[in-house]
């Protein structure tokens, strides 16, 4: 299947095991020592090192790394090792999942591309899926069938559409469309680089990749620290834990967050500071968001916390002796105060 892809597919997923091992066969001398002094395919260093930067800076402040389809697809799979190396001297979970994603992002959008524009594309992604997940597709017209047990490891969790009760299953297998496939890739993609990055040893770093780091540093998202009283649920005190450490919380633990911190009193906007750390943080839609929860956008309705018992059907529950018999995170230490 390797010869299935070419050096542009591997240009567009990096981060796949065929892509890097063809960038080390192309570049055997590719160290950290040499990266001041390495030339690909008759390009300076410093053209090298450009799109090295271009990449991370553009990726970790708004996302989404850009395509580079104007750059030779070797330096664009070198810019991306390179990338790596940078990100894992720092040693930032948030830089780390900051990185992850806008990659991941981006690799979504070719996937995409790859199915509605190239005659071939279905082929492509069936593979490039197959490949980072280790899962087998069956390929249909309008989408692809999935095994059962894989689809509920990699669905979103609490998404009404993603319950098995909404979907279409056949023969263990579930059909999911081209956009969810999409979708299941960059979180499977995110987590794959995410691996990677750590099992990478601390390198060694001088001079311009040394520079550049001080500017990925600057360009790393910098939420305002926010003071609270009081003590929090287990469930909320995990998940604000989660969104420090740049981890990715899903839909579900997001929509826990905003309804149960705007219930106690929370500033919006002091919300959408603390999910600043979150790797696909965008603070226009964060924003409305939030007001919408609020009641202050949209139908006017303020959103209520999600009981315990629903947070346990969605793994979100973290209940432990302090929680007493409360039947909702809002009621949390009230019951020990009127005893």
């Amino acid at each position: 299947m390797e010869s299935f892809l070419g050096v542009e597919d591997y240009a567009k997923y990096p981060f796949l095991p065929e892509s890097i091992s063809y960038a080390l066969r192309r570049n055997p001398n590719l160290s950290v020592d040499k990266i001041d002094s390495i030339e690909i395919m008759g390009f300076e260093p410093k053209v090298v090192l450009d799109v090295t930067r271009k990449r991370l800076i553009t990726g970790i402040k708004s996302g989404v790394s850009p395509k580079l389809d104007d750059v030779h697809h070797e330096i664009s799979l070198v810019s991306f090792i390179i990338s790596m190396i940078a990100v894992r001297f720092i040693d930032d979970q948030v830089v780390y999942s900051r990185f992850a994603i806008a990659e991941a992002r981006r690799s979504e959008g070719y996937l995409l591309e790859e199915i509605e524009k190239n005659p071939r594309g279905k082929d492509v992604a069936k593979v490039i899926f197959e490949k980072v997940s280790n899962v087998k597709l069956n390929q249909l017209d309008q989408g692809f069938l999935i095994p059962l047990s894989d689809f509920i490891k990699f669905s979103v969790k609490g998404e009404t559409s993603w319950k098995l009760v909404n979907r279409w299953v056949y023969m263990g297998n579930v059909y999911v469309k081209h956009n969810e496939l999409a979708h299941m890739f960059r979180e499977i993609s995110m987590k794959s680089i995410i691996e990677r990055i750590n099992k990478m040893p601390k390198p060694a770093v001088k001079g311009s990749l040394l520079e550049l780091i001080k500017e990925i540093e600057e360009a790393k998202p910098r939420p305002r620290t926010i003071a609270y009283t009081g003590k929090m649920p287990p469930c909320i005190e995990f998940q604000m834990n989660q969104l420090k450490q740049g981890v990715n919380i899903p839909h579900s633990a997001r929509f826990l967050l905003a309804t149960y911190l705007i219930n106690i009193g929370w500033n919006p906007e002091d919300i959408v500071e603390l999910f600043r750390t979150a790797p696909d943080f965008n603070e226009k839609i964060t924003k409305y968001q939030v007001m919408q929860i609020s009641g202050a956008k949209g139908s006017g309705t303020k959103y209520m916390v999600p009981s315990c018992e629903k947070l346990l059907t969605l793994n979100l529950c973290k209940r432990d002796e302090t929680c007493d018999n409360i039947k909702n995170p809002l009621q949390y230490g009230r019951f020990k105060k009127r005893t």
